[in-house]
Parts: C-alpha cells; structure tokens; sequence
C-alpha cells in the first residue's frame, strides 16, 4: 500500500506522550471596546492638545507612542491550551503555565476580587494583590473571567466563552495528570 504524497500521519507516541496528540486550543478574550476606545482618545488628546501645552516634540511623540503599544498589547490578547501547557498570550509578555501545575479554576470578576492599586491592573506585568487570594497576575481584557489557581501565583483571564474554555482546560489538566479541586464557574 503506497500513500498518496499529501496524507498527513500523527507522529507514532513516544515514552511518556499520550497516544492520541491533542491540537491546541485556542480563543479570544472578551472583546470589550472600552478599553481600546480610550486608549485611542488618549492618543488623540496627546496628539491634539498637548503640543500646545508643552514644547518638547520627544514628548509628545514618546507618550503617543507609549498610548498605541498599550494598546496594541489589549488588541493582541489571546489563550490558548497545548498538550502540556495553558498559555495567556499578549505582545512583549506572556505566562505559560504547566497543566499539570493547576489546581483550581473558578469564575470569578476583578471586581469582587477588590484589587487595590490603580497600577497592578494597568502596569506592564499587571500584577495585582486581592485581599480574597494575594499576589496574582492578570492577562485580560474584561473585567469578568477565570481565575486560575497554579503551584506558584494565580492567573486571571478573560476568555470569549468561559465555561467551554474551562471545561476544556479541565480536560487537558487532567489528561496530564493533574488534581482540579472542586470548581464553580458560573454564567
């Protein structure tokens, strides 16, 4: 039996890998326009109104061009699930964090978890603390998500449909061996 030159075969499992391969998981975050909408009229009002209040040029080009690589970190926000890792994704930085590491994936919203500090949740790390769970970092673009419970510090994400992403992300946790207590998603 000859085969045809554009059959595609899994590769054969190796030591350890799981017979079948998965294909990674993917999927937006929540697409909330506020955010994006005012990060553009910030570029405007710099662009626009601060060269009549300053005279440094560098610093109207230096805060224009902060304003669109902010925004263009939200517009470039994504998730995704591997075979061995879940990864929040955004431009100049990212976590990926081992499946078999999570221990619990709840729903829950930034604003029940009452961060404290106007920079954790807009700084370049956008790490937070909450009095309900401590240090936690958030990739997000919503204010309502998942928050992932790791060995090391806690992930907030906001993915487009949180139950499927959830349950698929239970799947993948357990097919590699990992131990999920209870969860509570929610709507």
């Amino acid at each position: 039996m000859t085969e045809a030159p554009n059959d595609v075969r899994s590769p054969a499992p190796t030591k350890g890998s799981k017979s079948a391969p998965w294909t990674t998981y993917r999927q937006p975050p929540v697409l909330d326009v506020v955010v994006p909408i005012f990060y553009a009229i910030l570029i405007l009002a710099i662009v626009l109104l601060l060269p009549r209040l300053v005279t440094s040029q560098a610093a109207v080009e230096l805060l224009t061009a902060l304003m669109v690589l902010y925004l263009a970190r939200q517009l470039s926000i994504f998730y995704s699930i591997d075979d061995d890792h879940l990864n929040a994704w955004r431009l100049f930085g990212w976590r990926r964090i081992p499946l078999a590491s999570i221990r619990r994936i709840e729903g829950s919203s930034l604003r029940e978890l009452s961060p404290t500090g106007l920079f954790g949740t807009w700084g370049w790390r956008s790490r937070l603390w909450s009095p309900q769970v401590g240090k936690l970092e958030v990739v997000h673009t919503y204010h309502r998500g998942l928050l992932i419970f790791t060995d090391e510090v806690p992930l907030f994400i906001s993915p487009r449909d949180r139950k499927s992403f959830a349950s698929e992300l239970t799947r993948r946790v357990e097919a590699a061996g990992g131990t999920l207590e209870a969860m509570e998603i929610g709507a």
